[in-house]
């Protein structure tokens, strides 16, 4: 294997197959093993069915070992995730996510991170009286 180092620095040229890979596609995969969307969401794999069991995931494309996941489950399990470690109960996130589209979903999410953020900057400012004091 050489890689191509003036023009094209992100490939890399597989010399027995002749095919080109670039390092980014790697990095987004849309098609994603059950393991690998638990390790990125860092949520264990049997949580993940169980979400997808109580109807807040969809299921996934395929079966068997053909079974893939994509940037849907990626993004709603992220939401939920956040959502549960703001302890709403599971009820309501099935209400509110069986509703949102995939866009909505992104917007929520980026909303909620955002909200997380200010939240965990707040808890690390020293509490009133210390600031008088």
């Amino acid at each position: 294997m050489f890689l191509i180092h003036q023009k094209f620095p992100l490939y890399t040229v597989d010399s027995d197959s002749v095919t080109v890979y670039n390092k980014n596609m790697q990095e987004h995969k849309s098609h994603l093993t059950i393991e690998e969307l638990a390790e990125q969401v860092d949520i264990p794999v049997r949580t993940i069915r169980y979400y997808i069991a109580e109807g807040l995931l969809p299921g996934p494309e395929g079966r068997g070992k053909a079974t893939t996941y994509g940037e849907e489950q990626l993004q709603r399990l992220r939401l939920i995730r956040l959502l549960s470690n703001q302890r709403m109960p599971l009820a309501e996130m099935y209400h509110l996510l069986k509703r949102l589209s995939l866009a909505e979903v992104h917007t929520l999410l980026a909303e909620e991170e955002q909200r997380a953020k200010e939240l965990e900057h707040a808890s690390q400012q020293p509490p009133p009286q210390e600031y008088i004091a």
